[in-house]
């Protein structure tokens, strides 16, 4: 099985560049590591997390890009889990 937890981990460290900030007072938009903006549809559960891993995203006409899988990602267990990161 996969185990739920270590998920966010894994994907922060295969994809650090989606690693995604919610914008002050926006609920569904983000930033990314890599500075581009990225949001996730309204309908999504994902506008309230304070981070989160986009998995899948494309790139829009817009300047942010379209987040259409992600996973929450609770940023101090990973920097508790790789602090030589930090």
């Amino acid at each position: 099985g996969v185990d739920e937890d270590a998920l966010p981990l894994v994907l922060s460290l295969a994809f650090p560049d989606r690693i995604a900030q919610q914008r002050t007072n926006q609920f569904e938009r983000f930033t990314l590591a890599n500075g581009h903006g990225a949001e996730c549809r309204q309908e999504d559960m994902l506008g309230g997390c304070e981070y989160l891993v986009a998995v899948d995203l494309m790139r829009s006409h817009s300047n942010s890009s379209q987040i259409h899988s992600a996973c929450e990602l609770d940023v101090n267990i990973l920097r508790a889990t790789f602090e030589a990161l930090f």
